[in-house]
């Protein structure tokens, strides 16, 4: 019996023996045949750390090669906590806190993480990281990484955007971030069990792949030009924005995408953030009147319509029960579709667009890319708003025709007219042209992208001598160049907030030039000038300014001899005021007049006592200045006495009223002299109170009356 038991323990023993020795000798199978290569990496893993190396970011270039964004290697400073005793981390944080400008109690808790790697701060000032070497404090450590400059500061800045270390922000340094950015590198460094660095161990280096260099479309230069005039106008107007938009027609390639105001993406953060948005792209309003030779295009592309034929305009035109008017009431009369395209009358178009259809007209918003983003390679790209098709009457395409209820976004106006000039063709609009490798060699270039044809050949012939005649002797006559012929159509449009129509307006221009073989389409706008707020006005000198400048830059040649070459007249630049108060009348009139201003006396009182502008305000010589005798100055909510305007060009009426607190309204197409107006001369009215002029050519003025009303 005993000897039977202990055979059995025997035998259980031994089977528990061999259970336990194939169960550990399956089990370390398993771990190396199974698990080890997932091990192996795990036990790498616990044994080393890495500390990151930056990949060198791409430059960003013109289409000239100059450089407009650049990567440049800084120092950034880490922390490995393990390598620093506890009894240093105070004088460790206390050393580097003022050095790097940062709390002194916050640095402690990051050097106190058990971790074997902190980042402290990156892109160091050089002077920072040699103060920081000469301490030679533990476990602080250099790395080098790459921090962005963009030499050219505010230029193109709203275009490229701006990226920190590890991030990119708008632009095209958002858009194509990871091209620019490349790829990371790590050195990875041996430790031991509690996360020391292992002395002359061998440290395995992997290199980072730097990003690729971009070349763009837009030229240095041309953006200069675009901004530089955009600056004068905010300048002049007192504006609250403005934008420009130039395009090469026959490829969609961006020359320039300017805007005001901006910021430097060196120091973005002491600009606002809304000024980093790329505005003619992410914004969109009613075009106005800029958008009536999209209307024309369609109903020339149908056969509806040609140039010349006749047409009699009453001013009028009634669909569903609502009036569409022209400012002069009587209309154009007998006419013909060329002189009512350069009028711009809204009647005319307003009928077209129903006699187009619902059907053909929505076709050719969607051919014109009015129903879609345009593509461009920028992030943030919104589409225009327009009303339903299945829910658009009549009326609302009516008023659709000349540019009103729908609205469209500058990269979509610029593209849109493209095709409407350069033979019916839409491209998507790019603002990228090639990349480069470190060597400079292309790697990939960006090829035109025609979408589709819009319209054809002819049509767009036809729209290039009508919006040819527009300027020649229409609205846009401002945006003239001597001896380059230049087509555009001007455009003003009162603003809608919070879904009612108020009483801010933008003035916008686009254009294109020369007229047979366009060079440059060029889209303008001025968002809430001041005082003069009309397209023909405002936006169209604009145009002219940019436009004259680029087609030297691009050695366009001029189409006349140099005897014809009108003689250059300067720029107006600003002056300041004259101060008349406190002055007699005899003396005031003539400082006025030394200064090269016109003073307007206002009372019957003997000495100055207030003035409009104020002294030192600057403004172009030969502002009228409104002085107010003793007795005459009007406080707010005063009576004003309205002036005769007889005579006076849109510019001077509108500068008149402005600086007494009066509004003008007109035509926003309106040329030539003051004829009639309401209310009448020496009337008096409430402050803001318009008075609506009636203008027209010199040669009609004659036959008007300045006692007329409109």
């Amino acid at each position: 019996m005993g000897l039977r038991v202990l055979r059995r323990r025997i035998l259980i023993t031994l089977f528990l023996t061999l259970f336990l020795v194939f169960s550990l000798s399956f089990r370390l199978a398993w771990l190396q045949f199974w698990r080890g290569p997932e091990l192996r990496v795990k036990a790498q893993a616990s044994s080393t750390y890495a500390v990151p190396v930056q990949a060198r970011r791409g430059d960003i270039l013109d289409q000239k090669g100059r450089i407009l964004a650049i990567s440049m290697d800084m120092d950034s400073l880490w922390a490995n906590p393990n390598e620093i005793p506890p009894e240093e981390v105070d004088r460790v944080a206390a050393a580097l806190a003022p050095l790097l400008k940062q709390d002194e109690k916050s640095l402690q808790k990051k050097l106190a993480t058990p971790s074997a790697f902190v980042w402290l701060q990156h892109a160091l000032p050089d002077e920072t990281a040699t103060a920081i070497r000469k301490l030679e404090l533990p476990g602080i450590h250099f790395t080098r990484e790459t921090g962005r400059v963009y030499p050219e500061g505010m230029l193109a800045a709203n275009l490229l955007g701006f990226a920190t270390v590890f991030h990119a922000f708008y632009g095209v340094e958002q858009y194509y971030d990871k091209e620019l950015k490349g790829e990371e590198g790590k050195i990875l460094l041996k430790r031991d069990g509690i996360g020391r660095e292992i002395p002359e161990t061998t440290h395995e280096y992997i290199p980072p792949k730097d990003g690729l260099n971009l070349k763009l479309t837009i030229d240095a230069t041309i953006q200069f030009i675009c901004e530089r005039e955009l600056d004068r106008a905010m300048e002049s107007t007192h504006a609250k924005a403005a934008y420009a938009v130039a395009m090469d027609p026959y490829t969609g390639a961006v020359l320039c995408l300017a805007q005001r105001p901006s910021f430097d993406p060196n120091h973005y953060s002491d600009y606002p953030q809304e000024t980093y948005r790329t505005q003619a792209i992410t914004d969109s309003f009613s075009p106005g009147s800029t958008f009536k030779p999209i209307t024309a295009a369609a109903a020339l592309e149908e056969g509806i319509i040609r140039p010349e034929t006749g047409l009699y305009d009453s001013g009028a035109y009634t669909v569903l029960g609502k009036t569409i008017r022209n400012w002069n009431g009587v209309g154009l009369g007998p006419t013909t579709f060329a002189t009512a395209f350069a009028e711009s009358a809204n009647t005319v178009f307003a009928r077209l667009a129903v006699e187009v259809g619902k059907e053909r007209f929505y076709r050719y918003l969607e051919k014109f890319g009015f129903a879609e983003k345009t593509g461009i390679d920028l992030p943030g790209e919104v589409t225009g708003i327009r009303p339903r098709q299945d829910k658009a009457t009549d009326l609302d395409l009516a008023i659709m025709g000349f540019g009103q209820t729908l609205t469209v976004t500058p990269i979509q106006m610029a593209a849109a007219m493209s095709a409407a000039v350069n033979g019916g063709k839409l491209y998507t609009p790019h603002v990228a042209a090639a990349f480069l490798d470190q060597e400079g060699r292309v790697v990939k270039e960006i090829q035109p992208e025609m979408k589709r044809q819009v319209i054809s050949e002819e049509t767009s012939a036809m729209l290039r001598r009508l919006m040819a005649r527009v300027v020649d002797e229409g609205t846009g006559e401002l945006a003239q160049i001597p001896c380059y012929p230049v087509g555009g159509k001007t455009g003003t449009t009162q603003k809608v907030v919070g879904g009612k129509v108020g009483g801010a307006y933008i003035a916008s221009f686009v254009g294109f030039a020369p007229v047979e073989k366009p060079r440059v389409v060029l889209y303008v706008a001025v968002d809430e000038p001041q005082g003069m707020y009309y397209g023909g006005q405002v936006a169209a000198p604009l145009f002219q300014a940019i436009m004259r400048d680029v087609l030297r830059y691009l050695d366009v040649p001029p189409q006349c001899g140099p005897e014809d070459l009108p003689v250059e007249v300067p720029r107006q630049d600003l002056v300041e005021t004259p101060n008349l108060v406190n002055l007699p009348l005899a003396e005031a009139l003539s400082a006025a007049r030394e200064a090269g201003f016109l003073a307007v006396i206002q009372g019957d009182g003997g000495i100055i006592a207030r003035q409009v502008p104020a002294a030192g305000a600057k403004v172009p010589k030969g502002t009228p200045i409104l002085a107010y005798t003793d007795g005459s100055s009007p406080a707010e909510g005063d009576l004003r006495t309205v002036p005769d305007l007889r005579g006076q060009t849109v510019r001077e009426a509108a500068r008149i009223l402005h600086l007494m607190g009066l509004r003008l309204e007109m035509d926003p197409d309106s040329t030539g002299v003051g004829v009639a107006q309401d209310p009448p001369p020496l009337k008096k009215v409430p402050p803001g109170t318009a008075v609506k002029v009636v203008f027209r050519p010199p040669g009609e003025a004659e036959e008007g009356s300045a006692n007329q009303s409109p």
